[in-house]
């Protein structure tokens, strides 16, 4: 297969595998209590894991995997897969429609990542990004809109963790909300849909959002550290981490105070 025909083919194969994996009753189980991410693994994050690495191996193990149950795969490639199998995991077991798959291909660091791809396992649209060759959503190009002013809608991550500002941004919006899916509320302000997503406090992995940062840098908007305000950059390694927020149009970040 070539580059994308494998991408193209994990995602598929994960979204067949997470369609009929959320039916079962064991789905949020915890099968690894600790996995390299630090976290607990759930039954529905291995399978989909499983099949996505089988991918890579069909294909002559041409990549490296970095992937947040089972951690670096090295298989002495030049490119790794940056793999979150399913960002979104309580949102599928608790039978909320709003969960992907996200794939990157890069080396090092987040700035080199050149190819990324994320699937709604709901829905099975896809937004995808080339370096320098722009984002694009079930293959039609898109772009970031501008600040939607009065009309302003984002979306956050909330939590116990959610650091205090983030109710403060809240409260400089028309409407906000709390979707559970960083890789998808990425992939909405690169369409425009939201002019803001914010996650601090619980911070990301590059796993999370190596695809999606991508998507919203190749549709005109921009990835900050939350935090520090400096344009986001992550290591290819489950040890980096960061808060997080994505704009379409950088008026939001004065609209919003955010740094």
């Amino acid at each position: 297969m070539e580059e994308k025909e494998i991408i193209g083919e994990i995602a598929k194969r994960v979204e067949e595998t997470v369609r009929l994996g959320v039916k079962e009753e064991d789905a949020g189980k915890v099968v690894k209590k600790v996995s390299a991410a630090g976290a607990p693994s759930k039954k529905i994050d291995l399978v989909a894991e499983d099949v996505a690495i089988a991918v890579v191996r069909e294909n002559g193990n041409r990549y490296n995997v970095l992937s947040e149950e089972i951690g670096f795969v090295d298989n002495g490639a030049e490119e790794t897969i940056v793999l979150d199998p399913v960002d979104g995991t309580y949102d599928a077991i608790s039978g909320i429609t709003f969960y992907s798959v996200s794939i990157a291909i890069g080396k090092k660091r987040l700035s080199d990542v050149r190819y990324g791809l994320v699937r709604n396992l709901c829905t099975s649209d896809e937004y995808i990004a080339e370096k320098g060759k722009g984002a694009y959503f079930n293959g039609k190009r898109i772009k970031t809109e501008k600040y939607h002013g009065e009309e302003s809608i984002i979306s956050v991550y909330l939590s116990r963790y959610s650091h205090p500002k983030t109710y403060e941004i809240i409260k400089r919006a028309r409407r906000a909300r709390a979707l559970g899916c960083s890789s998808l509320e990425m992939c909405l302000v690169a369409c425009g849909k939201l002019d803001l997503f914010y996650q601090r406090g619980q911070k990301v992995r590059v796993t999370d959002i190596a695809a999606s940062t991508l998507i919203v840098r190749e549709a005109g908007g921009e990835v900050f550290d939350a935090e520090t305000g400096n344009k986001l950059e992550l290591e290819i390694t489950l040890d980096d981490r960061a808060n997080v927020a994505a704009v379409g149009d950088e008026r939001t970040i004065k609209e919003f105070a955010l740094f």
